[in-house]
């Protein structure tokens, strides 16, 4: 079963921080970043609004 989410998104540059998230299953592929430190990327965050999924299972977790 394939399920897209409509993730939430404002910006679409990657410059608000709004839609920060941690990847907690899989991995994605972030395009732009102009806000999160390499910390939080090396932790496995990302911004959502440019990021795809590069896996067949994505999860991410906004309260983190």
């Amino acid at each position: 079963m394939r399920w897209i989410a409509d993730l939430p998104f404002a910006c679409k540059g990657g410059v608000c921080g709004t839609y920060r998230a941690l990847v907690t299953d899989g991995k994605a592929d972030m395009r732009r970043n102009f806000t999160l430190e390499p910390a939080d990327v090396d932790l496995g965050y990302v911004l959502t609004c440019q990021s795809y999924p590069v896996s067949e299972r994505l999860i991410v977790d906004y309260d983190s």
